[in-house]
């Protein structure tokens, strides 16, 4: 009864170690997930106010180029009916005209640019949370 006694103790002790080191091992996944959550919820809050920022530069770059757009429109009907201009002022209008189309080519470069950025910032966080995703689902 003694060694049975002692075996079952031995027992005992064996499981309730194994108990422990469970619960600490459940302990430590639920504090990984929660910081991986966090993690997770603070790349999507960086990505919001990022697209609310490329979308207000990209708003500003669309209402400088319709702004750009108007004036050429305007340039080029004053010089293709403007028939009292002098030669100089012909001249300043076509270059007028040429620094418009200029600035607009660069602007219109410049909103694909805030296009793709916006894009590939999109796909960073996306990729960053289905990696948080993964890890949590492994845990």
């Amino acid at each position: 009864i003694r060694s049975q006694t002692e075996e079952f103790d031995s027992e005992r002790r064996a499981l309730s170690k194994q108990i422990d080191d469970l619960s600490r091992e459940m302990m430590d996944r639920e504090k990984s997930r929660s910081t991986d959550y966090a993690e997770s919820e603070r790349l999507r809050g960086q990505m919001k106010e990022k697209e609310e920022e490329y979308k207000k530069t990209l708003t500003g770059l669309n209402l400088r180029i319709t702004e750009l757009e108007q004036d050429l429109f305007k340039s080029r009907n004053e010089l293709r009916y403007n028939n009292d201009a002098s030669s100089g002022d012909q001249q300043r209008l076509q270059q007028h005209i040429a620094n418009l189309e200029t600035e607009m080519a660069k602007l219109t470069e410049r909103n694909e640019v805030v296009e793709r950025e916006l894009i590939e910032e999109k796909r960073v966080v996306v990729a960053s949370t289905e990696e948080a995703s993964r890890v949590l689902k492994q845990l």
